[in-house]
Order: C-alpha cells, then structure tokens, then sequence
C-alpha cells in the first residue's frame, strides 16, 4: 500500500524534462478538462435557454477582463522567467517573488473595489441590446464573480506559476477540472430552486477548489517564503519590462471581446450565447496544442535565455511552431467540415434549439479559419 501512495505522490508530483513530454502532459490535462469544460456547456445547455445563457456568459466579461490582466499579463508570462533567475539565490527570490504578489494583489483589491461599485454604469454600456432586467442580473451576479471568484482564482493561478517554474505541470492541469465539476454538480442540484444563481455559485465554488488542490506545490516544489514587503528591485525592474508590453497585448485582445459582447447584444437575444459557444469550440485544439506547447515551453525558454543559449532558443521556437502548423491544420479542417455534428456533440443540451444549432456551426466555420493564427499567439 505504501508503495502505491509513493509512486502515486511521485507521478503527480514529478518534474518534467523535456518540453516535449511536458507537452503530451499538459495536452493530455488540458483535453480532459476542457471536455468537462463542454460538459458544462452541454449542462447548462439542457437547463437554460440560450437567451438565458446571455446573462450567464455575459456576467464574466468584466470579471474575465480582471482575471487575463493579472494572470495572463502579470502572473503566467512574467512571474515564471523572475522565478527561474532568481531561484538559486534564495534570499533574493523571496523578496522579488513576495514583491510581485503583493503588488498583483493589492492592484486586484483596487480592481475589485472600484468595479464592484461602478458595475451598474459599466454592464447597459457593454450590453447595449439587452434588457433592463437582464442588466439587473448580470450586475448582480458580476459583482459575486468579483468578489467570490477572483481572489481563488489569482490564488491558484499563482500556484500554477510556481508549479510551471518547478516544471511540475500535473496539480495545475488538474485543478480546471475540479472547478468545472463544481459548475456542473451546482447546475444540476439547484438550477431548479436557483435558478442561473445556482451555476454561478458553482464557479465560486470551483474556483475555491481550484486553489486547494493546488496547495500541495508549495510542499513538494522548491518553494519560496513569503514576506509583507514591496520593495524596489532588479528583480521588480525586469517584472515591469515584461509586464507592460504583455498587458497591453492582454488588454487589446479583451478589448476586441468587449466589442464583440457589445456587438452580439444588439443582433438579437441569444446571439452571445451562439457566438460564445461557437468561439470556445473553436479554441479547443487551440487550448490543447498552443497553450499546451506555450506553457511546456516557457520555463525551458528561461532558462535557455538567462545561460545565453541563443541558437537553442531560437531552435525550441522554431520547433515549438512547426508543431503547431503539423497538429492544428488538420483539427480547423476538420471543425470546419464536420461543424454542425460537433456544436450538437458538444452544446446538444435540451433547450438549445436547431436554430441555435445551424447558427452556432455556421459561426464556428467561419472562426476555423483562424486557429492556425491563434494557436501561434500562445
């Protein structure tokens, strides 16, 4: 029995030594989490209508926008290559590493505070089309995504950046199927006395399961000691140099899906729920293989970077977006030819009709063409 416990503690907790089998890993994770990511879809699907699939997906716009600032812009892409630099100094490392956090969070206090009190101007701008209950609710429930999703959510993805640095990638790639089980056991147990309340509170409470099943990283990973501090660094100077071109890009991309929120509102209820849908499909090989390769890739490409290994890193991103072309042409070819079985497969659910369904494929040909471009983003 013993030995069952050590090899399982060994297997989930080992470090990755290659970018290739890092990848087969995380893709392997991502695949499963994202089928249980549409199995949520497909759940809510069955229980809500796509009109009111609008107020659900629509309360994660300005929730959404906080999250991929702090976390695709500040945690993923900078915090992994300051960990990596400073990881054998250690005194240094908890200092640059304490310094960051506090910053993130205290900018995601900030975030939250003045989004929660202003959210009743923000959503009638971004949601031109809708109704003015469907305003009411969609303010209600962003301001608990705010609030009760956000901080565990940061929290985890901060463990995740620890466990990427580590180059131990399992715990991470296992926590978003953990939150996506909680959507869907909330949905089905309370959507009948809840309501939509009763999906949101599932994400509170994924989203808090997500960070606990990530906690055992800081045992098993050469962790850092967290200090109270903010201070001025070398450190803290290259976090910024990265961090500032990085959000930017964060911010024009969620830019453009605030302007397609906009858009799809005044075509008609139930046009952001198609559109959403046929778009998440869509990312799917994206997720799988240009994140997959993005995250196995990034600590690899730090350390290369600090010992000065030009030609490597030049041959990791070469080989990294060769990769890519092999693996995701053939799934947009695919999604493009078989779209209408694959939206009924994967978004089926009771109340989402056959016109939603022709809709849904019709958008998800058009945004086939583009995964190749996208892929390559990550």
């Amino acid at each position: 029995m013993n030995k069952i416990v050590e090899r399982t503690r060994s297997f989930i907790f080992a470090k990755q030594t290659s970018i290739f089998s890092s990848a087969i890993l995380i893709s392997v994770m991502i695949v499963i989490a994202r089928l249980f990511g549409f199995l949520r879809y497909r759940a809510l699907s069955g229980l809500f209508t796509k009109e009111e699939l609008d107020i659900f997906l629509a309360s994660f716009r300005i929730p959404d926008l906080v999250f991929e600032i702090l976390i695709t812009g500040a945690l993923t892409s900078s915090l992994i290559p300051i960990f990596i630099k400073y990881q054998k100094n250690r005194e240094e490392l908890n200092i640059n590493f304490s310094s960051i956090v506090n910053i993130i969070f205290l900018a995601l206090f900030v975030f939250i505070f003045i989004l929660y009190l202003s959210m009743g101007m923000i959503v009638p701008l971004i949601t031109p089309g809708f109704s003015e209950d469907k305003i009411v609710s969609i303010v209600f429930y962003s301001r608990l995504l705010l609030v009760g999703q956000l901080p565990f959510l940061i929290a985890g993805n901060l463990l995740t950046g620890i466990g990427q640095a580590n180059k131990m990638f399992f715990l991470p790639a296992l926590a978003p199927v953990f939150y996506n089980v909680a959507i869907i056991v909330f949905a089905l147990l309370f959507s009948s006395s809840l309501y939509l309340l009763a999906p949101i509170l599932g994400v509170v409470a994924g989203a808090l399961l997500f960070l606990l099943l990530q906690l055992p990283i800081l045992a098993y990973s050469d962790s850092v000691e967290y200090l109270p501090v903010i201070k001025k660094t070398a450190g803290m100077v290259d976090f910024f140099r990265i961090l500032i071109p990085r959000t930017l890009t964060v911010i024009v991309a969620q830019i453009d899906a605030t302007i397609d929120l906009i858009l799809t509102t005044l075509l008609g209820a139930g046009s952001y729920t198609v559109f959403y849908f046929a778009q998440h499909l869509q990312l799917l090989p994206v997720s799988v293989i240009g994140v997959a390769f993005g995250q196995a890739s990034l600590p690899y490409l730090s350390e290369v970077y600090q010992e000065r290994k030009i030609q490597e890193f030049a041959k990791i991103i070469v080989d990294s977006i060769l990769n890519l072309f092999f693996f995701t042409i053939p799934i947009a070819s695919f999604f493009i030819f078989a779209r209408t079985p694959l939206v009924r497969l994967f978004f089926g659910g009771e109340k989402f009709d056959w016109e939603a369904t022709v809709a849904t494929a019709i958008t998800l040909s058009c945004f086939s063409f583009s995964s190749l471009g996208v892929s390559t983003l990550f």
